[in-house]
C-alpha cells in the first residue's frame, strides 16, 4: 500500500514507500522471532524517585556578601529502576546584596 501524497521537496517520503516498508516489516518479524532486544519498546522505566533529605546550612551575612551553605543527606531514597545516587549533596551560594 503506497500513499498518493507529495512532500514539499516533490517526492514522496520513505515510510510511505512500499519496499522500504515491506522491509521494515520483514526486520520486525526477525527480531520478534529470535527475542532480540528491541529498542524502539521500554518495558521498564528507569526513572522516578522518592526521597526525604535532611539539610543543615548555615548563612553569613557580611554587608554587601551574603554566603550560604548547606549539605543535603538523604534520609529515606526509593529509586524507580537502576538510577545513579549521591551519598551527600552540597551547596554553597554567594550573593551580592544592594
Amino acid at each position: 500500500m503506497t500513499w498518493s501524497t507529495q512532500s514539499k521537496s516533490g517526492k514522496t517520503p520513505d515510510f510511505q514507500d512500499s519496499k522500504k516498508s515491506s522491509l521494515r516489516q520483514k526486520n520486525a518479524r526477525r527480531i520478534l522471532a529470535k527475542n532480540e532486544p528491541r529498542l524502539c519498546v521500554r518495558t521498564r522505566v528507569d526513572g522516578g524517585y522518592q526521597r526525604i533529605l535532611l539539610a543543615p546550612g548555615i548563612e553569613f551575612h557580611i554587608h554587601p556578601v551574603k554566603i550560604y551553605a548547606d549539605a543535603e543527606f538523604p534520609v529515606y531514597q526509593n529509586f524507580t529502576g537502576n538510577q545513579l545516587a549521591v551519598p551527600v549533596m552540597f551547596k554553597l551560594r554567594v550573593s551580592w546584596v544592594f
